[in-house]
């Protein structure tokens, strides 16, 4: 299993988790934010499943937040009404791109919700499969 990069596992883990861990860090690091999470808006583009063709499907919303921990920077992106979770993303991301000293906890962290996401993937596909329909041709 490939993990999915850092950012999708920012957005996605249990937000509880990425507190604790978020105010560890702000507990005894200076972390500068550049940008407070903020309401964006971007263009979803789909492609069309029988034509190929992509296509927009509409707008998402989104809050994203910039922060930094001795010169290295991070990004959170968190999509509806999360600004929190881009916050904690944010300064999670920064914390590792600095090497601080929770790196280690925060990486196990998101093993654990890389983990999670597969488990919940394979439930997803499991009980789309039992929706599939089967045809069979009977010959005569």
């Amino acid at each position: 299993m490939t993990r999915p990069p850092r950012s999708e596992l920012l957005a996605e883990a249990n937000l509880e988790v990425l507190e604790r861990l978020a105010d560890a860090v702000l507990a005894n690091t200076e972390v500068r934010v550049h940008k407070l999470p903020s309401a964006e808006l971007a263009q979803m583009q789909v492609r069309d499943p029988v034509r190929g063709q992509p296509f927009f499907l509409g707008e998402v919303l989104f809050h994203e937040c910039l922060a930094e921990i001795d010169g290295a920077w991070g990004y959170g992106c968190a999509l509806g009404q999360d600004p929190e979770r881009a916050l904690y993303a944010a300064v999670l991301d920064a914390a590792l791109n600095a090497g601080h000293r929770l790196a280690s906890e925060i990486e196990a962290a998101l093993d654990a919700a890389a983990e999670e996401a597969a488990r919940n993937e394979a439930l997803d596909a499991a009980l789309a499969e039992r929706t599939r329909v089967r045809f069979e041709v009977l010959e005569g």
